[in-house]
């Protein structure tokens, strides 16, 4: 259940995640 919430999260917020944490993500390698 965590599994597929995680995905979720990731598959509707990830647009957001890189326009607020943009430099972090790209500074971890996600991007």
């Amino acid at each position: 259940m965590k599994v597929y919430i995680r995905t979720f999260l990731l598959k509707h917020t990830l647009p957001l995640y890189f326009k607020k944490f943009g430099a972090l993500y790209a500074g971890l390698g996600y991007v």
